[in-house]
């Protein structure tokens, strides 16, 4: 896969049987998000009292969250770019993007109302961080970022358990309801990704397994990213 070769706007369609079936994926996922909806401000009540200060690994680990989602431009206009003339693919990024961005401001609003950070600090620490940092993804092949994003669903399934399970040990309830919400997000997010990669593997295993050898070596740890993509990617086929 060469990054350095001139865009093209059409290189992520595949056979029109893939196309179908990734659009009734992304029917499915749509359908499926309904009835585990869930708003910031309603859904989770507000009105807890907290007795103590939160621990430093509490924020720190909620920090962490916060900014894996502050890199959303990053993440969408990559991936938008480069699946953009795969219906079922595209369209079902622009719905990760609302859901992806649900729980930024979940994690912001949180840390508001814990009195760690104003509104304005906020912002000037997102600013600053996108200022400094940019994602570069393992490759801009469509493929390859669907294969990319197994990961990082893995990892934020990992950074939001970890959140939750601070939150139950200092008793913020407002926080465990949050993660709660949020872990179903990304599990059902992680599972939209590998269903695609394994339908698109029933008619281009060789684009799959290029696309994963790719970004296991855009990883540190390749065993654990082959071995985790391998699974999620083959399984049950």
């Amino acid at each position: 896969m060469n990054d350095s070769a001139p865009f093209n706007p059409a290189a992520a369609r595949l056979d029109n049987e893939t196309e179908a079936a990734l659009y009734d994926l992304y029917r499915a996922y749509f359908t499926a998000h309904e009835a585990r909806q869930w708003n910031v401000w309603e859904t989770i009540p507000q009105t807890t009292e907290y007795a103590d200060a939160p621990s430093d690994a509490l924020v720190a680990a909620a920090l962490t969250c916060y900014g894996a989602e502050l890199f959303l431009p990053d993440y969408m206009t990559t991936l938008l770019m480069h699946t953009r003339s795969s219906r079922g693919r595209t369209w079902y990024v622009t719905h990760w993007c609302y859901e992806e961005g649900k729980h930024l401001l979940a994690i912001g609003d949180w840390l508001i109302r814990r009195g760690l950070y104003t509104e304005t600090e906020l912002q000037n620490r997102g600013s600053e961080l996108l200022e400094n940092n940019r994602w570069h993804p393992a490759s801009i092949d469509a493929i390859a970022l669907y294969a990319d994003a197994v990961l990082y669903e893995a990892q934020e399934l990992t950074n939001y358990r970890t959140l939750r399970g601070l939150a139950v040990a200092e008793n913020d309830t407002i926080l465990t309801a949050l993660c709660d919400h949020i872990i179903g997000d990304e599990a059902a997010q992680q599972a939209y990704f590998v269903a695609a990669l394994r339908i698109i593997r029933e008619r281009h295993a060789e684009s799959v397994d290029a696309a994963i050898e790719t970004v296991v070596a855009a990883h540190g740890d390749a065993d654990a990213a082959r071995d985790m993509i391998n699974h999620l990617s083959k399984a049950n086929l």
